[in-house]
């Protein structure tokens, strides 16, 4: 959430308004992700205008969610999605609609598709935040700790990277099965 809220403010500024999708039935993932959002959108553009709408992780939930937040909301300047698959259905929610006022939306996962949709749309910039394969070793390593009777921290925060049209190929598989 944190790096969704950093790209946002650096694509459209620190005023506009945000619509944030929350998928509540993920439980943890979806409050710590909405969390790190948040707290940095009142951090770094406290003036920044968030409306939250609740959603699933599939595209067809993203399209017909979103197509309903769109005839609510005349004005969206960039969209907080928590998954890529969310944020493909929201895409063909605003082409649907012919809508060209949103500027940014964010997503998360690392979606093949996804990445192949970053280079096609100009006027919207298209982010995914990926997550490095490299948590599980770490997990991994912070429970063989633990049944050592080690101390460890009780958060281990693991950066993420983000991919857009500036550098979606790096990131491109064709053996990915997502």
């Amino acid at each position: 959430g944190v790096e969704g809220a950093k790209y946002i403010v650096d694509k459209i500024g620190k005023t506009g308004t945000v619509i944030a999708l929350p998928v509540p039935t993920s439980g943890s993932v979806s409050q710590l992700r909405m969390k790190g959002f948040m707290d940095t959108i009142k951090e770094i553009a406290p003036d920044m205008t968030v409306i939250e709408y609740a959603t699933k992780f599939t595209r067809e939930d993203g399209l017909k969610d979103f197509t309903d937040i769109l005839a609510a909301n005349p004005q969206i300047d960039a969209v907080y999605s928590l998954d890529d698959e969310t944020s493909i259905g929201v895409l063909q929610a605003i082409s649907d609609a012919n809508r060209t006022d949103i500027k940014v939306i964010t997503g998360g996962g690392g979606s093949q598709g996804y990445f192949k949709m970053m280079p096609e749309n100009k006027d919207i910039w298209i982010a995914s935040a990926l997550y490095s394969p490299l948590m599980v070793r770490d997990a991994v390593d912070v429970a063989v700790a633990v049944l050592k009777g080690e101390e460890v921290d009780p958060v281990k925060v693991i950066p993420t990277t983000i991919v857009d049209r500036t550098n979606y190929e790096q990131f491109l598989d064709p053996d990915s099965v997502y």
